[in-house]
């Protein structure tokens, strides 16, 4: 699987790459920030571990910039926030780019209007989006579905 981690180079995001690294179903990571030396260092400190690790710099605030940096990826894992101004922008382009979306997205307004404005666009392209896995009730409304089902 490859997997890019948005914000990978932050404190969150560099937790995930981290964690990813050390999966063996992962076979590539790419760390898309805007910290450039952050995610060198990062890819730098990872390198043996596991999996190749691809630094991409990566402007959130480029609509197209995101969406070139997804594609080719079987999953994107967003830890970049401030989540009100780009949770709906990155799903947005995780749908364009074909890929499957997750993010720690803590912030219920824009955790809905995703919901609300984009749950039928990702299903009609075939896209699974799961959002608000960094708080509880996130995790718990997640397991809470599964169990359900």
């Amino acid at each position: 699987m490859k997997v890019i981690v948005l914000g990978g180079a932050g404190d969150m995001g560099s937790q995930t790459v981290e964690t990813l690294a050390r999966r063996p179903d992962v076979r590539q990571i790419t760390i898309a920030d805007r910290n450039v030396a952050g995610a060198e260092a990062l890819a730098r400190r990872l390198a043996g571990v596991g999996p190749e690790i691809v630094v991409r710099p990566m402007d959130a605030r480029n609509p197209a910039d995101v969406v070139e940096a997804m594609r080719g990826h079987d999953v994107a894992a967003s830890a970049l926030g401030p989540f009100y101004r780009f949770e709906s922008p990155l799903v947005r382009a995780a749908i364009e780019a074909g890929v499957d979306y997750v993010s720690i997205c803590d912030d219920w307004i824009a955790a809905k209007q995703v919901v609300e404005e984009l749950d039928a666009p990702a299903r009609q392209h075939g896209r699974r989006i799961v959002i608000g896995l960094g708080t509880s009730p996130g995790l718990s409304n997640l397991a809470a579905a599964y169990l359900a089902r």
